[in-house]
């Protein structure tokens, strides 16, 4: 197709190539997080929710604790 009448042809599909890069590199980042995701499985938040919830357990088991009362003279 000529525009106008000229020698040059219509530059209907103007592309911006750093724009297509960074959707490709986007693209690729985030299909390597989900393959992180299924890999390692938790969350940095659930990792720490869970050391949290065994630490306090483990303080409660604590104070419940029987010392030794029969000491030896």
């Amino acid at each position: 197709m000529r525009d106008n009448g000229t020698d040059r042809p219509k530059a209907d599909n103007v592309v911006n190539l750093n724009r297509i890069r960074k959707a490709k590199d986007k693209k690729s980042k985030t299909r390597n997080a989900e393959e992180n995701r299924v890999r390692f499985g938790r969350t940095k938040a659930q990792k720490t929710d869970d050391a949290k919830q065994s630490s306090k357990q483990k303080h409660l088991l604590d104070q419940h604790r029987l010392e030794d009362t029969n000491e030896t003279p």
